[in-house]
């Protein structure tokens, strides 16, 4: 497929990532899952594909998965995102979730089919103080990374874009679970919207303070949790991007879906190339020595050193010039996929998001 460059061979990642607590993404087309999961070490999985809601039945445990809806540029192909740890997982149904555990990690996916318009954030809130609930059973405190596709995402209901609702349910959670705070306390987060009638979100986190985990904004662009009210009542809580240190020396960065916004404001809202130069900038600042030297990242990191990319583009007749650029932009050896999703604001063209392994 011409919009996946991946190295999907077990060999490949292994040799890459063998740090015995690392986690390891990698995409995968669906027909060849079967052998990527009968190790018994997945936390995750995310679908993609228009017809990814028939993918459910592919294992008897119920493994922590998603359905993003959301094409590909083939409509006939359907790719699966798969994120191992060298740990054995366990598998659990709890309160609506499918939940993976493992010695340090967990992973917990959720959908809600109970998206009316009246009532959007507080199924969002349902759905999120589900999580944390479970989060809380089981002793696992360390949110970093979480994906939310939702329907319809800037339609208006009510006269409030559904992600505004949606921000306004997940931020009155927060503030139960993490108290109101001046500082970023919030996860790596992406939020796209799907296709289908259902809200699905799939969260990570750790149990122990052997994997720390550190939340990085970026000097370009304020910090969400400080936006304008113009944007949402309650504003988009999450963070640029987490590190996940592992130790001294390892760790994984999570980045959050990153598009055309500087400060608080969108730019360029009719040029989808000029959008991409300025996510291109936006990673740059983010992981540039300065920004994270603070965090305990002492390695040079560069745009090149971004492993793992996915780009939603939300619309057709720019897929070709947006693939292009960032075909030259990123490192040819990274795994980059292509995706058609609509975006938080109605402006916004192009998203990218990553994953950077520091070994």
């Amino acid at each position: 497929m011409a919009t996946l460059n991946a190295k999907n061979t077990e060999s490949n990642t292994v040799e890459k990532h063998t740090n015995t607590e690392a986690l390891v993404s990698r995409f995968v087309p669906v027909s060849e899952l079967p052998n990527f999961i009968k190790n018994g070490q997945t936390l995750g999985l995310i679908f993609f594909g228009k017809n990814s809601g028939q993918s459910r039945n592919f294992s008897d445990a119920p493994i922590p998965a998603i359905e993003a809806n959301i094409k590909l540029e083939d409509d006939k192909s359907e790719y699966c995102e798969v994120i191992e740890t060298s740990e054995k997982v366990s598998y659990r149904h709890m309160n609506g979730c499918n939940i993976g555990i493992s010695q340090n990690y967990i992973s917990i996916a959720i959908t809600s089919t109970q998206m009316s318009r009246e009532n959007f954030h507080v199924s969002t809130k349902s759905m999120y103080e589900t999580v944390f609930s479970c989060l809380r059973q089981e002793n696992y405190h360390n949110v970093f990374r979480i994906w939310n596709f939702i329907p319809r995402i800037t339609e208006l209901e009510t006269g409030i874009e559904r992600y505004q609702l949606f921000c306004t349910g997940r931020t009155s959670v927060y503030n139960t679970e993490f108290g109101p705070s001046k500082t970023t306390i919030y996860p790596a987060t992406s939020c796209l919207g799907n296709l289908s009638n259902r809200s699905e979100a799939l969260f990570f986190a750790s149990r122990t303070n052997d994997i720390q985990v550190i939340n990085i904004e970026n000097s370009l662009q304020m910090p969400a949790y400080k936006y304008p009210k113009k944007y949402s009542p309650a504003p988009p809580a999450f963070a640029r991007a987490t590190y996940c240190k592992e130790s001294e020396s390892c760790g994984i960065i999570y980045i959050s879906g990153t598009a055309s916004i500087q400060g608080h404001e969108s730019l360029h809202p009719d040029n989808a190339i000029e959008q991409c130069k300025i996510i291109t900038k936006n990673l740059t600042a983010l992981l540039n020595k300065e920004n994270l030297e603070p965090h305990g990242i002492v390695r040079s990191i560069s745009i090149k050193d971004i492993n793992q990319i996915k780009v939603y583009i939300k619309k057709q007749e720019h897929f070709e010039e947006i693939e292009r650029y960032f075909k030259e932009i990123f490192s040819k050896n990274a795994e980059i996929v292509f995706l058609y999703a609509d975006i938080c604001r109605t402006e916004l063209l192009v998203e990218v998001e990553g994953i950077v392994y520091i070994r």
